[in-house]
């Protein structure tokens, strides 16, 4: 998170279902009964631009870079993401008063030679965003919804394809079925206004600390009775502090860990 966002960010907000406001406006997270909508935000708004070695795609605004790089690509031209991105922003700021201009001081779009001979705006009620303030909207919307800037920024190619492997080798439960097993253990129903009315990030922290719980139930009395045992000594409280994953970490381990838990490192440095 920049250090603008962070002046404006509450993130007691988020435990609350709170909106976020930015310059005036407020921004609201998005609920459990609205996954198209997350969909859309998660298709926009999580492609990493610095993936793309090209110095002038690098220099463009995020919102530049969204609504023209990306809507060329092969697989998005048959997707109007400038309605799509219209569709997010009117459902996040409850604003059906909202409008995306190009602003440019040439008479026709013929006489635009790049993309720094114009500029976009995105009007929301009576107020204005130029494109720095749709990057740290951006980065607002990600984090109320449970997806950190650093973990799109993290992307790359080489580990993406190894990451894609590492998951295919389990199956992992489906969104659908991950709701119906939260509302199975919750005793709720899923139609229900209680569960329906969850943030996403509500929703993912929820689950987080079900399937710690479960774990620890299952485990803890293994470990009472001496009859498996754990490297670190200790099994850890599911309510212990849960770190942030980097996007990497079930398929990468840090050196230092690695050599130490490797006893053909141990031994090399006694010789």
């Amino acid at each position: 998170m920049n250090n603008t966002v962070k002046q404006y960010y509450k993130k007691e907000n988020d435990k609350k279902g709170l909106p976020q406001e930015y310059k005036g406006v407020l921004f609201y997270p998005i609920r459990i009964d609205d996954e198209q909508l997350y969909e859309i935000m998660s298709s926009l708004l999580t492609y990493n631009q610095m993936s793309i070695a090209n110095k002038e795609i690098l220099k463009m605004s995020y919102l530049k870079f969204m609504l023209h790089v990306m809507q060329s690509q092969e697989y998005n031209k048959d997707v109007q993401i400038l309605d799509k991105l219209k569709e997010l922003l009117k459902y996040i700021t409850r604003c059906n008063c909202l409008e995306i201009l190009y602003m440019s001081h040439f008479d026709t779009w013929n006489d635009i030679k790049n993309m720094n001979d114009f500029r976009i705006i995105i009007k929301i009620k009576d107020k204005q965003f130029d494109e720095n303030d749709f990057n740290n909207i951006r980065e607002i919307i990600l984090e109320q919804n449970d997806i950190s800037i650093d973990y799109v920024n993290e992307f790359d190619p080489t580990l993406e394809e190894s990451l894609i492997i590492f998951y295919k080798s389990f199956e992992s439960a489906t969104f659908e079925e991950q709701q119906f097993s939260f509302c199975a253990y919750m005793k709720i129903l899923i139609t229900s206004v209680e569960f329906k009315s969850l943030t996403f990030y509500q929703f993912k922290k929820h689950m987080e600390r079900i399937h710690l719980l479960l774990n620890y139930e299952l485990l803890h009395p293994l470990v009472s009775s001496g009859q498996i045992s754990f490297k670190t000594g200790k099994l850890e409280s599911w309510i212990s502090h849960i770190p942030n994953k980097s996007r990497y970490s079930d398929i990468l381990i840090e050196k230092g860990k690695f050599e130490k838990d490797n006893e053909i490192f141990q031994v090399s440095k006694q010789i």
